[in-house]
């Protein structure tokens, strides 16, 4: 193995180290006499760090316990530190070793100096500095599931680690994860985070998923005979929610704990967020950068009707109805903000994520799912215009998918106290016209939304009212662009 690298990438502004395992990419941005000696010193400290790792390496790779060991190098010490809070589950400080590798390398890099912004990527692990008032916009792992491909971080967000971790990724996994990207305080802490979290996203047992005992794989391997990840196949919408909804419950119990920041998780075309995740379209006029609104969950319901008859003779098949339900943060409540409409960004993860629900709760067939509606509680610190934030995240998010779906999704909304109800209006995807899916689902939760909250609602049915016999524009006429009609 060659010693050190350390040489510039063709665009002179960043610097690429390389030792082994370890390639790092490195920027700074300033003062360029500030600069230049930064990276004098990230390359000063480059030069043992892989051998500091190796001299504690068969320590390193033995599980964490709630007593933190003596660490002789300073970046053993900062992984053991971020693992020993999650040393509940199974955890070797190897979970954060890319993360801490970048902690360290952005120390060395500011330490003395003064600079605006800098970062350390380590494979995709990433340490940040951001001086008072600067931000830094990012791309992040596992996109193209209608989320854009870059997060930004304000100096007051109080993050400076970002992590992916999954199956698909470099280093072993024991979950199903494409990807989950954490927002931490630290690399090290957003590293083992994402490790734990993409481990929980999982169908333990099935058959699509091909394992192998990691110690086959790499003989040296922390993870020993665990079963690792090698392959997943088809799953259902069904199974996939239930796997990421594992993976979400870990997040956000990491999220209460002040472990995490933030996180998003990936898998088959679906995703979760756990907190502020403000994701900004790369093609934005001047790069726009959006804050990291708070529309945090408190709780989660979905409702599921299955209507045999309503007085006359019982359907053949039974009618089906079901209601997703959130109760959000509002992070508007209690004062005027004139620009809404950035907002509605921040949902979008949210309407997805109800959308995913909706489909495994009437059985994951798309075929059989024929109408829809979305309506909105606000709190009564809040205004009737907070509830507009959902008409884009709301049903574009069941329109992308459901496919083809083309009509209008109707809409309600209300400001309510504590405990109110809603009528959330119901009709075909295809053609707002046909009567046979007029109808209307009552929806509420029992202990919300508090006067700071918003409850956000997705409804979806199968088939028409049981007993309808208004004639008009019948299902089965509809034509291919019907839509209003």
């Amino acid at each position: 193995m060659n010693g050190p690298q350390a040489h510039w990438l063709e665009d002179g502004r960043r610097l690429h180290l390389n030792h082994g395992p370890i390639d790092l990419i490195v920027e700074a941005f300033g003062d360029a006499d500030e600069c230049r000696a930064a990276y004098g010193q990230a390359v000063a400290r480059f030069q043992t760090i892989l051998q500091e790792l190796v001299d504690e390496l068969p320590e390193l790779r033995r599980p964490a316990s709630s007593r933190p060991r003596a660490f002789a190098g300073p970046t053993a010490r900062r992984m053991e530190a971020a693992i020993v809070p999650l040393a509940k589950q199974f955890i070797t400080p190897m979970a954060a070793v890319a993360g801490s590798v970048a902690d360290e390398m952005l120390g060395a890099l500011l330490a003395g100096r003064r600079l605006d912004r800098a970062y350390v990527n380590n494979g995709g692990d990433s340490a940040i500095h951001l001086g008072n008032g600067r931000s830094m916009t990012l791309a992040i792992a596992g996109t193209g599931h209608g989320l854009a491909d870059r997060i930004t971080i304000r100096a007051e967000d109080g993050i400076r680690g970002i992590a992916t971790s999954g199956w698909r990724g470099r280093s072993f996994s024991l979950g199903i994860a494409d990807a989950v990207t954490v927002l931490a305080r630290t690399g090290a802490e957003a590293d083992a985070a994402a490790t734990l979290i993409a481990n929980a996203v999982d169908l333990p047992g099935h058959r699509a998923i091909e394992r192998m005992p990691a110690r086959d794989l790499a003989p040296d391997s922390d993870l020993g005979d665990r079963l690792v990840t090698q392959g997943v196949g088809a799953l259902s919408s069904g199974e996939i929610a239930v796997a990421l909804d594992h993976g979400l419950a870990v997040a956000e119990d990491f999220r209460r704990h002040g472990l995490i920041a933030a996180s998003a998780l990936f898998l088959a075309g679906q995703a979760r967020i756990a907190g502020p995740m403000a994701l900004v379209a790369p093609n934005e006029k001047s790069r726009k950068e959006l804050p990291m609104t708070e529309f945090a969950i408190r709780k989660i319901a979905v409702l599921t009707e299955e209507i045999f008859h309503e007085g006359g003779p019982v359907a053949k098949v039974p009618r089906r109805r079901a209601a997703a339900m959130a109760v959000v943060n509002n992070p508007f409540a209690g004062r005027y903000v004139e620009d809404l409409q950035s907002a509605m960004d921040d949902l979008k993860p949210l309407g997805l994520l109800l959308s995913d629900k909706l489909i495994a709760a009437l059985g994951g067939d798309l075929k059989q799912i024929d109408g829809y509606g979305k309506g909105a509680i606000v709190g009564i610190a809040g205004e009737l215009e907070h509830g507009a934030l959902w008409h884009v995240p709301g049903g574009y998010a069941m329109r992308e998918r459901l496919g083809d779906a083309k009509a209008i999704v109707p809409s309600a909304k209300k400001v309510g106290a504590f405990g109110a109800r809603l009528d959330v209006p119901l009709g075909h995807i295809n053609a707002a016209y046909v009567r046979s899916h007029f109808d209307a689902m009552e929806v509420g939760i029992s202990d919300g939304p508090r006067p700071d909250e918003i409850l956000f609602c997705l409804a979806m049915t199968c088939g028409p009212r049981v007993h309808d016999r208004m004639g008009g524009l019948a299902a089965k006429d509809i034509k291919a662009w019907d839509g209003l009609r």
